[in-house]
């Protein structure tokens, strides 16, 4: 990638960028200037709200694919590898509830990604209600997991 293909983002505005364009299918490709074989303050900050951000939620971001699920707030995302999972991206601030539609069965867990906090949750007429609390840490893009019965879960004695 060169300067011409790439963007000139901050600490500020690099989390949102990421995740709109995810959202939009596309790449994010970020200039990160070295000088004298350094990064300046500005890009160090800028790959530190990465490198926080993408700790917690890198898996759902990375791994996610786009589904037929709709929520009445942010955008769903379904893990390639574990159709079971579904994560939902929310901006900040975060509404009080969102409804997501599309599932066919009650999910078994719904959750904060971030320290796996429980979310209570009403699944009626293929429509799921999610009461969000506000999550322990300040991201500007929350995710939260939906998690369905999972082929594991049938197991009912493991041996070794």
């Amino acid at each position: 990638a060169n300067a011409e293909n790439g963007a000139d983002l901050t600490s500020d505005n690099v989390i949102d960028t990421m995740v709109n364009n995810r959202k939009n299918s596309k790449a994010t490709i970020i200039n990160v200037p070295v000088e004298n074989g350094t990064f300046s303050v500005k890009i160090q900050e800028m790959i530190d709200t990465i490198n926080s951000w993408m700790h917690q939620f890198g898996h759902a971001f990375n791994e996610g694919h786009p589904c037929t699920l709709t929520s009445s707030d942010g955008f769903i995302l379904e893990n390639r590898h574990a159709n079971y999972q579904k994560y939902v991206f929310l901006q900040s601030p975060l509404p009080e509830k969102i409804v997501v539609e599309g599932l066919d069965e009650e999910p078994n867990r719904v959750e904060w990604i971030e320290h796996r906090t429980d979310l209570d949750f009403v699944y009626k007429n293929k429509k799921l209600t999610i009461n969000l609390i506000k999550p322990d840490d300040e991201f500007t893009w929350q995710v939260l997991r939906i998690q369905a019965h999972r082929p594991e879960d049938d197991i009912l004695e493991t041996k070794f």
